[in-house]
């Protein structure tokens, strides 16, 4: 059974992924890389959410944790927001892309 925790990670993670999925490694690199960004800290947090889980870090890391994910939530929600912006992720190239 998952905790709030893991369930969030779990659930924000999804849509990381979905958005991620949504968009070209050509016309969006800088914002592919925001989202890989977002996950890395998503990996961080389910890793120091198992080390509290075993005992070898105590419950205060859970801050930790919490902070990771509304770190990558918000990083999400950035690049949603300027996907959308833009009418979808067809419409948006960046400068470079």
């Amino acid at each position: 059974m998952q905790n709030g925790l893991e369930q969030q990670i779990a659930e924000q993670r999804a849509a990381i992924a979905k958005l991620d999925n949504a968009l070209d490694n050509q016309r969006t690199p800088y914002l592919k890389s925001r989202l890989k960004f977002a996950t890395n800290m998503l990996d961080d947090a389910e890793q120091v959410q198992r080390l509290i889980e075993s005992g070898k870090y105590g419950p205060t890391m859970c801050r930790f944790v919490a902070q990771s994910i509304q770190i990558a939530t918000q990083m999400h929600d950035e690049v949603r927001d300027r996907v959308n912006k833009y009418g979808g992720p067809e419409h948006v190239l960046e400068a470079g892309g």
